[in-house]
């Protein structure tokens, strides 16, 4: 799903070979392609999609091990 949701915004989230891309890459393409109330948008579509599960767990395929 959250996949889905950025490539609607024009933002892909995993290149060619199907690996996720650079965080840095990811970063970059949303500050050239998206004006302030697309990036608002986008963040309220996956804050909804939250609600019903968690969007990135599922696109990582693993819970989330934050750093303490």
């Amino acid at each position: 799903m959250l996949e889905k949701i950025f490539k609607k915004y024009g933002i892909i989230l995993r290149n060619s070979v199907g690996t996720y891309r650079m965080m840095v890459d990811v970063i970059e393409d949303m500050y050239l392609k998206l004006g302030n109330s697309e990036l608002k948008m986008l963040f309220f579509e996956i804050s909804e999609d939250e609600k019903y599960a968690n969007v990135f767990d599922d696109a990582r395929g693993r819970s989330y091990k934050g750093v303490e």
